[in-house]
Protein backbone atom coordinates (compact mmCIF):
# COMPACT_ATOMS: atom_id res chain seq x y z
CA UNK A 1 0.00 0.00 0.00
CA UNK A 2 2.74 2.44 0.93
CA UNK A 3 4.66 1.30 -2.00
CA UNK A 4 1.52 2.37 -4.40
CA UNK A 5 1.30 5.69 -2.85
CA UNK A 6 4.85 6.71 -3.07
CA UNK A 7 4.22 6.20 -6.39
CA UNK A 8 1.05 8.14 -7.27
CA UNK A 9 3.22 11.07 -5.14
CA UNK A 10 6.42 10.79 -7.51
CA UNK A 11 3.97 10.98 -10.75
CA UNK A 12 2.53 13.43 -9.33
CA UNK A 13 5.07 15.46 -9.18
CA UNK A 14 6.83 15.09 -12.46
CA UNK A 15 3.49 15.84 -13.94
CA UNK A 16 3.53 19.06 -12.02
CA UNK A 17 7.15 19.81 -12.74
CA UNK A 18 6.33 19.40 -16.60
CA UNK A 19 3.93 21.24 -16.38
CA UNK A 20 5.27 24.03 -15.25
CA UNK A 21 8.01 24.69 -17.17
CA UNK A 22 6.27 25.31 -20.74
CA UNK A 23 4.74 28.01 -18.50
CA UNK A 24 7.53 29.81 -17.04
CA UNK A 25 9.38 30.37 -20.50
CA UNK A 26 5.56 32.02 -22.29
CA UNK A 27 5.47 34.64 -19.31
CA UNK A 28 8.70 36.44 -18.72
CA UNK A 29 8.75 39.90 -17.64
CA UNK A 30 8.00 42.17 -20.69
CA UNK A 31 7.87 46.17 -21.09
CA UNK A 32 5.01 46.57 -23.57
CA UNK A 33 5.76 50.23 -24.57
CA UNK A 34 8.14 51.33 -27.92
CA UNK A 35 11.00 53.90 -27.41
CA UNK A 36 8.89 57.61 -27.87
CA UNK A 37 9.30 61.31 -27.97
CA UNK A 38 7.14 62.96 -24.87
CA UNK A 39 6.90 66.90 -24.85
CA UNK A 40 6.17 69.37 -22.32
CA UNK A 41 5.98 73.16 -21.83
CA UNK A 42 8.36 74.16 -19.05
CA UNK A 43 6.27 74.27 -16.09
CA UNK A 44 3.91 71.64 -16.29
CA UNK A 45 4.33 67.90 -15.08
CA UNK A 46 5.92 64.93 -17.48
CA UNK A 47 4.29 61.59 -17.55
CA UNK A 48 7.20 59.09 -18.95
CA UNK A 49 4.85 55.93 -19.34
CA UNK A 50 6.19 52.39 -18.30
CA UNK A 51 3.79 49.51 -18.36
CA UNK A 52 5.33 45.68 -17.99
CA UNK A 53 3.39 42.54 -18.22
CA UNK A 54 4.34 39.39 -15.77
CA UNK A 55 6.68 41.19 -13.96
CA UNK A 56 6.95 38.78 -11.08
CA UNK A 57 9.72 39.14 -8.29
CA UNK A 58 11.92 40.97 -10.61
CA UNK A 59 12.38 44.90 -10.38
CA UNK A 60 11.56 48.14 -12.17
CA UNK A 61 14.24 50.79 -12.36
CA UNK A 62 14.01 54.67 -13.92
CA UNK A 63 17.47 55.78 -14.68
CA UNK A 64 18.65 59.05 -16.29
CA UNK A 65 22.73 57.97 -17.13
CA UNK A 66 23.85 56.52 -14.59
CA UNK A 67 21.53 57.80 -11.98
CA UNK A 68 19.04 55.49 -10.48
CA UNK A 69 15.67 57.78 -9.95
CA UNK A 70 13.30 54.92 -8.57
CA UNK A 71 13.47 51.74 -7.59
CA UNK A 72 10.14 49.90 -7.67
CA UNK A 73 8.24 52.33 -5.97
CA UNK A 74 10.57 54.44 -4.37
CA UNK A 75 12.20 57.48 -5.31
CA UNK A 76 16.07 56.55 -5.07
CA UNK A 77 16.89 60.98 -6.02
CA UNK A 78 16.56 63.73 -3.78
CA UNK A 79 14.67 65.82 -6.61
CA UNK A 80 11.13 65.51 -4.60
CA UNK A 81 9.80 66.73 -7.85
CA UNK A 82 10.69 63.26 -9.12
CA UNK A 83 7.98 60.58 -8.12
CA UNK A 84 6.73 56.72 -8.86
CA UNK A 85 2.90 56.50 -9.87
CA UNK A 86 0.96 53.65 -10.86
CA UNK A 87 -2.39 54.40 -11.99
CA UNK A 88 -2.59 50.26 -12.97
CA UNK A 89 -1.02 47.08 -11.54
CA UNK A 90 1.34 46.96 -14.97
CA UNK A 91 1.98 50.66 -15.50
CA UNK A 92 4.86 52.33 -13.35
CA UNK A 93 4.92 56.02 -14.85
CA UNK A 94 8.06 58.57 -14.03
CA UNK A 95 6.16 61.60 -12.75
CA UNK A 96 8.74 65.07 -12.83
CA UNK A 97 6.57 68.02 -11.74
CA UNK A 98 7.27 71.64 -12.39
CA UNK A 99 9.40 70.69 -15.25
CA UNK A 100 12.33 72.71 -16.61
CA UNK A 101 14.50 72.89 -20.02
CA UNK A 102 17.20 71.16 -17.92
CA UNK A 103 15.10 68.04 -17.63
CA UNK A 104 15.01 67.53 -20.93
CA UNK A 105 16.87 64.49 -22.23
CA UNK A 106 17.33 60.92 -22.46
CA UNK A 107 14.84 58.25 -19.63
CA UNK A 108 15.46 54.68 -19.29
CA UNK A 109 12.89 52.24 -17.60
CA UNK A 110 15.03 48.71 -17.27
CA UNK A 111 13.92 45.77 -15.76
CA UNK A 112 16.66 43.61 -13.89
CA UNK A 113 16.04 40.08 -16.44
CA UNK A 114 18.81 38.52 -18.26
CA UNK A 115 19.96 40.34 -20.23
CA UNK A 116 18.28 43.40 -18.88
CA UNK A 117 15.46 44.98 -20.35
CA UNK A 118 15.40 48.53 -21.49
CA UNK A 119 13.16 51.07 -23.02
CA UNK A 120 14.06 54.96 -23.37
CA UNK A 121 11.90 57.95 -23.47
CA UNK A 122 13.13 61.42 -24.42
CA UNK A 123 12.02 64.37 -22.79
CA UNK A 124 11.32 67.45 -24.92
CA UNK A 125 10.54 70.58 -23.21
CA UNK A 126 9.19 73.54 -24.90
CA UNK A 127 9.60 76.87 -23.82
CA UNK A 128 7.89 79.87 -24.68
CA UNK A 129 9.49 82.99 -26.01
CA UNK A 130 10.86 84.97 -23.31
CA UNK A 131 12.27 88.74 -24.27
CA UNK A 132 15.75 89.39 -21.80
CA UNK A 133 15.54 92.59 -20.75
CA UNK A 134 18.68 94.01 -19.80
CA UNK A 135 20.33 92.57 -22.68
CA UNK A 136 17.61 94.30 -25.07
CA UNK A 137 17.22 97.85 -26.14
CA UNK A 138 15.36 99.89 -23.29
CA UNK A 139 11.54 100.95 -23.65
CA UNK A 140 12.76 104.34 -24.40
CA UNK A 141 15.66 105.89 -26.03
CA UNK A 142 16.38 109.25 -27.83
CA UNK A 143 18.58 109.52 -30.71
CA UNK A 144 19.72 112.33 -33.09
CA UNK A 145 18.55 112.96 -36.48
CA UNK A 146 20.53 111.29 -39.23
CA UNK A 147 22.27 108.80 -37.04
CA UNK A 148 21.63 105.28 -37.65
CA UNK A 149 20.31 103.22 -34.95
CA UNK A 150 19.86 99.74 -33.99
CA UNK A 151 16.58 98.29 -31.92
CA UNK A 152 17.61 95.28 -30.40
CA UNK A 153 14.77 92.09 -28.71
CA UNK A 154 17.26 89.27 -27.01
CA UNK A 155 14.76 86.53 -27.08
CA UNK A 156 14.89 83.02 -25.50
CA UNK A 157 12.28 79.97 -25.85
CA UNK A 158 12.41 76.25 -27.18
CA UNK A 159 12.04 76.23 -30.07
CA UNK A 160 14.51 78.62 -30.45
CA UNK A 161 11.54 82.09 -31.20
CA UNK A 162 10.93 84.08 -34.61
CA UNK A 163 11.39 87.79 -33.59
CA UNK A 164 9.38 89.97 -36.01
CA UNK A 165 8.65 93.99 -36.25
CA UNK A 166 6.09 96.58 -36.35
CA UNK A 167 5.84 100.74 -36.35
CA UNK A 168 3.13 101.22 -33.80
CA UNK A 169 2.19 105.11 -35.04
CA UNK A 170 1.50 107.40 -32.21
CA UNK A 171 -0.70 109.61 -34.52
CA UNK A 172 1.32 112.44 -34.85
CA UNK A 173 2.01 111.22 -38.62
CA UNK A 174 -1.28 111.26 -40.68
CA UNK A 175 0.64 108.33 -43.21
CA UNK A 176 1.12 106.15 -40.34
CA UNK A 177 -2.63 105.52 -39.49
CA UNK A 178 -4.58 106.96 -36.10
CA UNK A 179 -3.13 106.24 -32.84
CA UNK A 180 -1.82 102.39 -31.97
CA UNK A 181 -2.38 101.22 -35.97
CA UNK A 182 0.44 98.49 -36.70
CA UNK A 183 2.64 98.35 -39.73
CA UNK A 184 4.88 95.35 -40.34
CA UNK A 185 8.54 96.37 -40.97
CA UNK A 186 12.05 95.54 -41.89
CA UNK A 187 12.84 91.73 -41.58
CA UNK A 188 12.66 88.96 -39.44
CA UNK A 189 15.36 88.71 -36.31
CA UNK A 190 16.55 90.29 -33.56
CA UNK A 191 17.88 93.11 -34.89
CA UNK A 192 15.98 96.12 -36.48
CA UNK A 193 18.73 98.67 -38.03
CA UNK A 194 17.22 102.38 -39.17
CA UNK A 195 19.39 104.31 -41.27
CA UNK A 196 19.92 107.78 -41.65
CA UNK A 197 16.85 108.59 -39.33
CA UNK A 198 14.57 111.31 -39.90
CA UNK A 199 12.25 113.15 -37.43
CA UNK A 200 9.38 111.35 -39.28
CA UNK A 201 10.77 108.08 -37.70
CA UNK A 202 9.62 109.41 -34.44
CA UNK A 203 7.24 106.76 -32.99
CA UNK A 204 7.07 103.41 -31.14
CA UNK A 205 8.66 100.05 -32.51
CA UNK A 206 7.47 96.70 -31.30
CA UNK A 207 9.06 93.10 -31.67
CA UNK A 208 7.12 90.47 -31.46
CA UNK A 209 8.67 86.89 -30.38
CA UNK A 210 6.82 83.74 -31.16
CA UNK A 211 7.36 80.14 -31.53
CA UNK A 212 4.09 78.44 -31.73
CA UNK A 213 3.87 78.15 -27.92
CA UNK A 214 2.21 80.39 -25.72
CA UNK A 215 2.17 83.33 -25.05
CA UNK A 216 4.10 85.60 -27.63
CA UNK A 217 6.18 88.01 -25.85
CA UNK A 218 6.46 91.39 -26.88
CA UNK A 219 8.81 94.49 -26.24
CA UNK A 220 7.42 98.24 -27.15
CA UNK A 221 10.60 100.76 -27.76
CA UNK A 222 9.63 104.44 -28.10
CA UNK A 223 12.22 106.15 -30.21
CA UNK A 224 11.94 110.02 -29.88
CA UNK A 225 13.97 111.36 -32.47
CA UNK A 226 15.87 114.86 -31.59
CA UNK A 227 16.23 117.80 -34.06
CA UNK A 228 17.37 121.60 -33.94
CA UNK A 229 14.80 124.29 -34.23
CA UNK A 230 12.88 125.27 -37.48
CA UNK A 231 11.25 128.60 -36.99
CA UNK A 232 8.58 129.69 -39.65
CA UNK A 233 6.24 132.73 -40.57
CA UNK A 234 2.63 132.59 -41.61
CA UNK A 235 3.65 136.35 -42.94
CA UNK A 236 6.53 138.77 -42.28
CA UNK A 237 5.11 142.11 -42.68
CA UNK A 238 1.87 142.75 -40.73
CA UNK A 239 0.52 146.24 -40.30
CA UNK A 240 -2.47 148.06 -38.14
CA UNK A 241 -3.21 151.29 -36.54
CA UNK A 242 -2.56 152.83 -33.53
CA UNK A 243 -4.67 151.53 -30.85
CA UNK A 244 -5.80 148.90 -32.46
CA UNK A 245 -4.79 145.24 -30.58
CA UNK A 246 -2.84 142.29 -32.69
CA UNK A 247 -1.30 139.35 -32.79
CA UNK A 248 2.13 138.15 -34.19
CA UNK A 249 2.60 134.43 -34.67
CA UNK A 250 4.87 131.80 -35.52
CA UNK A 251 5.36 128.09 -35.56
CA UNK A 252 8.25 126.38 -34.16
CA UNK A 253 9.36 122.70 -35.09
CA UNK A 254 11.92 121.61 -32.69
CA UNK A 255 12.35 118.16 -30.36
CA UNK A 256 13.11 119.06 -27.72
CA UNK A 257 12.12 122.65 -27.54
CA UNK A 258 13.84 124.05 -24.55
CA UNK A 259 13.05 127.21 -25.28
CA UNK A 260 11.06 129.88 -27.37
CA UNK A 261 10.19 133.71 -27.06
CA UNK A 262 9.55 136.93 -28.83
CA UNK A 263 12.21 139.51 -28.80
CA UNK A 264 12.20 143.36 -30.13
CA UNK A 265 15.40 144.70 -30.18
CA UNK A 266 17.33 141.31 -28.58
CA UNK A 267 15.23 141.87 -25.34
CA UNK A 268 12.27 138.81 -24.40
CA UNK A 269 8.92 140.11 -24.34
CA UNK A 270 7.69 137.02 -22.26
CA UNK A 271 7.84 139.30 -19.18
CA UNK A 272 7.02 142.89 -20.90
CA UNK A 273 3.56 143.64 -19.09
CA UNK A 274 2.99 145.52 -22.65
CA UNK A 275 2.70 141.46 -24.20
CA UNK A 276 1.33 138.42 -24.21
CA UNK A 277 2.85 135.85 -24.86
CA UNK A 278 1.22 132.79 -25.44
CA UNK A 279 2.26 129.00 -26.81
CA UNK A 280 0.04 125.82 -27.95
CA UNK A 281 0.60 122.59 -29.40
CA UNK A 282 -0.49 121.34 -32.74
CA UNK A 283 0.49 117.85 -33.58
CA UNK A 284 4.25 118.16 -34.14
CA UNK A 285 4.68 121.77 -34.60
CA UNK A 286 3.76 124.61 -31.38
CA UNK A 287 2.53 127.84 -32.45
CA UNK A 288 3.81 130.90 -29.96
CA UNK A 289 1.61 134.02 -30.36
CA UNK A 290 2.52 137.35 -29.45
CA UNK A 291 -0.40 139.53 -28.28
CA UNK A 292 -0.19 143.41 -28.58
CA UNK A 293 -3.69 144.89 -26.51
CA UNK A 294 -3.38 148.74 -28.29
CA UNK A 295 -0.72 149.22 -30.54
CA UNK A 296 1.84 152.63 -29.63
CA UNK A 297 3.98 154.14 -32.32
CA UNK A 298 6.84 152.63 -29.58
CA UNK A 299 5.51 149.23 -31.24
CA UNK A 300 5.74 149.49 -34.28
CA UNK A 301 9.03 147.41 -36.01
CA UNK A 302 10.73 144.14 -36.47
CA UNK A 303 10.28 141.35 -34.25
CA UNK A 304 11.87 138.41 -33.88
CA UNK A 305 10.75 134.72 -32.84
CA UNK A 306 13.46 133.00 -31.52
CA UNK A 307 13.64 128.89 -30.40
CA UNK A 308 16.58 126.62 -29.00
CA UNK A 309 17.91 123.54 -28.03
CA UNK A 310 20.84 121.77 -27.22
CA UNK A 311 21.01 120.93 -30.89
CA UNK A 312 20.94 123.86 -32.22
CA UNK A 313 19.18 127.37 -32.97
CA UNK A 314 17.19 129.63 -34.92
CA UNK A 315 14.65 132.41 -35.47
CA UNK A 316 12.56 134.10 -38.39
CA UNK A 317 11.88 138.23 -38.63
CA UNK A 318 8.47 140.28 -38.80
CA UNK A 319 7.47 143.49 -39.16
CA UNK A 320 5.28 145.43 -37.16
CA UNK A 321 4.07 148.99 -39.41
CA UNK A 322 1.52 151.09 -38.65
CA UNK A 323 -1.04 151.49 -41.20
CA UNK A 324 -3.23 154.76 -41.74
CA UNK A 325 -6.50 154.90 -40.26
CA UNK A 326 -9.41 154.50 -42.85
CA UNK A 327 -10.94 158.10 -44.02
CA UNK A 328 -14.46 158.46 -43.58
CA UNK A 329 -17.09 158.17 -46.20
CA UNK A 330 -17.10 161.21 -48.41
CA UNK A 331 -21.06 162.09 -48.99
CA UNK A 332 -23.03 164.85 -51.61
CA UNK A 333 -25.69 167.27 -50.00
CA UNK A 334 -28.17 168.59 -52.60
CA UNK A 335 -30.50 171.36 -51.25
CA UNK A 336 -34.19 171.11 -52.75
CA UNK A 337 -36.19 174.50 -52.37
CA UNK A 338 -39.38 173.51 -49.77
CA UNK A 339 -41.97 174.39 -52.08
CA UNK A 340 -40.80 171.13 -54.24
CA UNK A 341 -42.14 167.75 -53.23
CA UNK A 342 -39.91 164.31 -54.41
CA UNK A 343 -41.92 161.77 -56.70
CA UNK A 344 -39.82 158.21 -56.95
CA UNK A 345 -41.46 155.86 -58.95
CA UNK A 346 -41.54 152.23 -57.79
CA UNK A 347 -41.95 153.64 -54.46
CA UNK A 348 -44.92 154.61 -51.99
CA UNK A 349 -44.08 157.94 -51.63
CA UNK A 350 -41.37 160.26 -52.17
CA UNK A 351 -38.76 162.46 -49.30
CA UNK A 352 -39.09 166.54 -49.45
CA UNK A 353 -35.37 167.52 -48.75
CA UNK A 354 -35.03 171.54 -47.10
CA UNK A 355 -31.22 172.84 -46.21
CA UNK A 356 -30.44 168.63 -46.82
CA UNK A 357 -32.57 167.79 -44.60
CA UNK A 358 -36.04 165.42 -44.64
CA UNK A 359 -39.27 166.15 -43.24
CA UNK A 360 -42.01 164.32 -44.48
CA UNK A 361 -43.43 161.70 -47.58
CA UNK A 362 -45.60 162.15 -50.14
CA UNK A 363 -47.62 159.77 -52.59
CA UNK A 364 -46.30 159.75 -55.63
CA UNK A 365 -50.22 159.14 -56.84
CA UNK A 366 -51.10 162.15 -54.91
CA UNK A 367 -51.86 165.00 -57.46
CA UNK A 368 -49.97 168.40 -56.99
CA UNK A 369 -53.43 170.16 -56.41
CA UNK A 370 -54.42 167.38 -53.76
CA UNK A 371 -51.81 168.53 -50.95
CA UNK A 372 -52.73 170.15 -47.87
CA UNK A 373 -51.37 173.68 -48.49
CA UNK A 374 -52.71 174.88 -45.02
CA UNK A 375 -50.84 172.47 -43.07
CA UNK A 376 -46.81 174.23 -43.31
CA UNK A 377 -44.22 173.94 -41.29
CA UNK A 378 -41.89 176.69 -40.02
CA UNK A 379 -39.36 175.55 -42.21
CA UNK A 380 -41.64 175.59 -44.97
CA UNK A 381 -42.39 171.75 -45.41
CA UNK A 382 -45.59 170.17 -45.66
CA UNK A 383 -47.69 167.28 -43.85
CA UNK A 384 -49.76 164.69 -45.36
CA UNK A 385 -53.23 163.52 -43.66
CA UNK A 386 -52.28 159.92 -45.14
CA UNK A 387 -52.34 157.35 -42.09
CA UNK A 388 -50.36 155.60 -44.47
CA UNK A 389 -47.33 157.26 -44.07
CA UNK A 390 -45.21 158.95 -41.21
CA UNK A 391 -43.20 161.91 -40.83
CA UNK A 392 -39.59 161.53 -39.71
CA UNK A 393 -36.62 163.51 -39.37
CA UNK A 394 -34.22 162.02 -41.58
CA UNK A 395 -35.67 159.22 -42.90
CA UNK A 396 -33.76 155.87 -44.25
CA UNK A 397 -34.66 155.44 -47.92
CA UNK A 398 -32.87 152.14 -47.30
CA UNK A 399 -30.76 150.08 -49.82
CA UNK A 400 -32.98 150.05 -52.46
CA UNK A 401 -31.59 151.84 -55.45
CA UNK A 402 -33.28 155.13 -56.80
CA UNK A 403 -35.02 154.10 -60.23
CA UNK A 404 -33.71 156.40 -63.19
CA UNK A 405 -36.83 158.60 -63.11
CA UNK A 406 -37.54 161.70 -60.55
CA UNK A 407 -38.93 165.03 -60.73
CA UNK A 408 -40.06 167.65 -58.28
CA UNK A 409 -43.21 169.15 -59.00
CA UNK A 410 -44.83 172.52 -58.04
CA UNK A 411 -48.03 174.14 -57.48
CA UNK A 412 -48.66 176.49 -60.07
CA UNK A 413 -51.23 178.17 -57.74
CA UNK A 414 -48.98 179.23 -55.28
CA UNK A 415 -46.82 182.48 -55.69
CA UNK A 416 -43.16 182.24 -56.45
CA UNK A 417 -43.21 178.84 -56.84
CA UNK A 418 -40.73 177.07 -59.48
CA UNK A 419 -40.44 173.61 -61.40
CA UNK A 420 -36.88 171.82 -60.91
CA UNK A 421 -36.01 168.50 -62.28
CA UNK A 422 -33.24 166.43 -60.34
CA UNK A 423 -31.43 164.62 -62.69
CA UNK A 424 -30.90 161.06 -61.95
CA UNK A 425 -27.27 161.32 -61.02
CA UNK A 426 -28.11 163.41 -58.11
CA UNK A 427 -31.08 161.32 -57.07
CA UNK A 428 -28.12 158.65 -56.99
CA UNK A 429 -26.46 160.36 -54.62
CA UNK A 430 -29.04 161.61 -52.43
CA UNK A 431 -29.92 157.87 -52.16
CA UNK A 432 -25.91 157.35 -51.04
CA UNK A 433 -25.92 159.78 -48.83
CA UNK A 434 -29.27 158.20 -46.88
CA UNK A 435 -27.65 154.81 -47.00
CA UNK A 436 -24.45 156.15 -45.34
CA UNK A 437 -26.45 157.51 -42.43
CA UNK A 438 -28.05 154.79 -41.53
CA UNK A 439 -25.30 152.69 -40.92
Amino acid sequence: MRYFQSLILLFTQALCQHALKPTTILHQPHINVVNKNVTVVAGETAILPCSVDYLGTYKVVWMRGAKILTLEDRRIVSDERVSLERPFVKEWNLHIRKIETVDSGLYMCQINTDPLQVRSVTLVVHEPPSIIDYLSTPNAISVREHVTVELVCNVTGLPPPTVSWNRVSTGQWPEQGPAGARTRIGMDGEVLVIHNVTRYCDDIYECVAFNDVAPVATREIRVQVQYAPEVTLPVKKIGQVRGKGTILECEVVANPLNLSSWKKKGIDLTKNPNYYVDAFSEKNKVVLSLRIHAVTEEDYGEYECYAENLIGNDSEKMILHETPRPLPKSTTTTTVRPEMSQNIDQHDGGQLFNNGESHHWVSSNEAPGDKDDTKENDRGGHRHSDPRYNSHQGSNLGNKEVPDKSSVISDPNRKNSASITIKPAIMATIGVLIVACSR
